[in-house]
Order: C-alpha cells, then structure tokens, then sequence
C-alpha cells in the first residue's frame, strides 16, 4: 500500500486470490483504533445490514489488513492468498502495472 499499489486490482490478476477471497479497496490511513478506523474498514468491507459483508479482506493503510471469515484459519487463509501477490510485486512488476492502470483510471 505505500508503493502505492491498490491490493483489489492486482489480486484480480491472482487466480488463486481472486477466486477462493474477495479482496476489497484499501482503507486509507487512519489513526489506530480509532472509530473512524473501524467505521471506514466495515464501509470497505461492504457490511450489509444483515451482517453479510461483499469482501473477504481489506487493507488498512499503515496498519496492515483485516480478514474476517467463519473461523480463524479461513480468515488466515485470506491473508494467505493475498501474500501471494509479494512474488509480483517483488518483481517490480506489479508496481508499474499498477500504477499505469490507475492512471489510466484517473484519466
């Protein structure tokens, strides 16, 4: 997150990421728990009235991320997937990518 890299759009690239988690946008830096921390990462979630969220994990600028799941081993297994993007961005790759296509959303 501090290479500026969006987590939601590089996971996409990610088969094993992008199908077994859903990966939300990444919640900006916010101070350590603080309630404007947890209210925008349950916004980022998509937390539905009915307790139903749209997204697996979020990242949490300066922070780290948030999974959430039916027990602690599927949540861990999210934060599992989603470190399999490291080898892309390791590479440097995926920072440029990443950055081309947000510019390109920008525009």
């Amino acid at each position: 997150m501090h290479a500026g890299i969006e987590w939601q759009a590089m996971s996409a690239e990610f088969p094993e990421t992008s199908r077994y988690t859903r990966v939300g946008r990444s919640v900006p830096s916010l101070p350590a728990l603080s309630w404007d921390l947890v209210d925008a990462t349950a916004e980022w979630f998509g937390l539905q009235r009915d307790g139903t969220l749209e997204f697996d994990i979020v990242g949490q600028a300066n922070h780290a991320v948030c999974a959430v799941a039916v027990d602690s081993w599927a949540a861990y297994e999210h934060i599992e997937r989603l470190d399999h993007s490291e080898i892309l961005l390791k590479s440097g790759v995926a920072a440029r990518a990443s950055k081309q296509r947000t510019l390109s959303l920008a525009a």
